[in-house]
């Protein structure tokens, strides 16, 4: 699963591999159990992605899972597919423009 400090500072996870420090801003690629993913979204200091590895039920090609894209994160994957986000685009907009991108 990918997870993103949204913090000032450096926050820890306890992954299912071991303690893991997170950098403000970093996302990482983490196994957690249901006990930590519960208190880490508690916190409030982490935004949740996509699973880590392929499950069962069949993979994109690694295209990111765009509901779950924060406002920022969508600007920054628009941009890298030649789109300029408008600084007083919407929400919605935000993700009417990277569907029609991804598609």
């Amino acid at each position: 699963m990918q997870v993103t400090n949204t913090q000032q500072g450096p926050r820890g996870l306890n992954t299912e591999a071991g303690p893991v420090l997170v950098e403000p801003g970093q996302t990482v690629d983490v196994k957690l159990s249901a006990a930590e993913r519960t208190s880490a979204q508690k916190s409030g200091w982490f935004e949740f992605g996509g699973q880590a590895e392929a499950d069962d039920e069949g993979d994109e090609g690694g295209k990111p899972e765009i509901a779950s894209l924060t406002d920022d994160q969508l600007r920054t994957f628009l941009g890298e597919r030649g789109v300029k986000a408008d600084g007083r685009w919407s929400r919605e907009r935000l993700l009417s423009e990277a569907e029609k991108v991804q598609a």
